[in-house]
């Protein structure tokens, strides 16, 4: 049982330290993504770099990490229910764990369908933190009227306070689509590339090269429904003021 505990409290400590990881290499690069994906006019921003020096020049360095908070402050949240959906989506689904079948691949089909259920089990709580995160990295352009939230924490006290529990998930729908598509995608790509980079390169670099190709098998394979979300979740949190009134909606003005 301890041994149990100790190799969840592991996969916990690890996933938190990845998560903050992500947050302080990665956040200045999701925060140029989200302002290209949600710009209502598109000659704020004539690509990536434009839109990187616009906001370092015009907003200074640090607002690249406008709503770094949310991820950061989520981190510990996110991993453990990330460990436990990943953990139940194996058991379920393979009835064993992966590192119990030793050289014997699961069928890709299979490790999809763990991914699957992983990015199903951590929309709920994966949600609330991308739009807290979204609503703080956009403000300024989208809501220049409206006042600024001061923190991620100032955003959710005040979206909690007036919308409740219903409005910290706005958006929720397409986070489920792209958590479920993605994890799919990214799991089963990632633990084949595993097994087949295992006999040709060491531990450490065969992990590195599959969780790539993972990483960019997430991605080709979400964005366009991510730019949905993207969209829904710094709309108007106010239903009656919201440019996208649902899922299909916005989908249908966007593409």
């Amino acid at each position: 049982i301890n041994a149990e505990y100790g190799g969840v409290f592991s996969d916990v400590l690890g996933g938190t330290f990845r998560g903050i990881a992500m947050v302080l290499i990665g956040h200045p690069l999701d925060t140029v993504k989200v302002r290209l994906q949600t710009q209502h006019h598109k000659s704020l921003y004539r690509g990536a770099i434009h839109c990187f020096k616009n906001i370092v020049i015009n907003e200074g360095f640090f607002a690249l990490y406008k709503g770094a908070a949310s991820p950061m402050y989520g981190a510990v949240l996110f991993s453990s229910v990330f460990c436990f959906a990943y953990g139940q989506a194996k058991q379920l689904v393979l009835g064993t764990n992966l590192h119990d079948l030793k050289q014997q691949v699961p069928p890709l089909y299979k490790l999809a369908l763990v991914g699957a259920l992983t990015g199903i089990g951590t929309s709920f709580v994966n949600g609330p933190i991308e739009l807290i995160k979204s609503k703080m990295q956009v403000q300024r352009n989208i809501y220049p009227s409206q006042g600024t939230y001061k923190s991620s924490i100032d955003c959710f006290n005040k979206i909690f306070k007036e919308f409740g529990l219903r409005g910290l998930y706005q958006g929720i729908y397409p986070t489920f689509i792209r958590n479920t598509i993605g994890d799919m995608f990214y799991f089963g790509i990632y633990e084949i590339s595993k097994y087949g980079f295992a006999g040709y390169f060491p531990g450490t670099l065969s992990i590195l090269l599959a969780g790539s190709l993972g990483g960019v098998a997430f991605w080709t394979s979400i964005y366009p429904i991510d730019v949905v979300k993207s969209l829904m979740q710094t709309d108007s949190s106010r239903s009656c003021d919201r440019k996208y009134k649902s899922l299909f909606d916005c989908i249908r003005k966007v593409y």
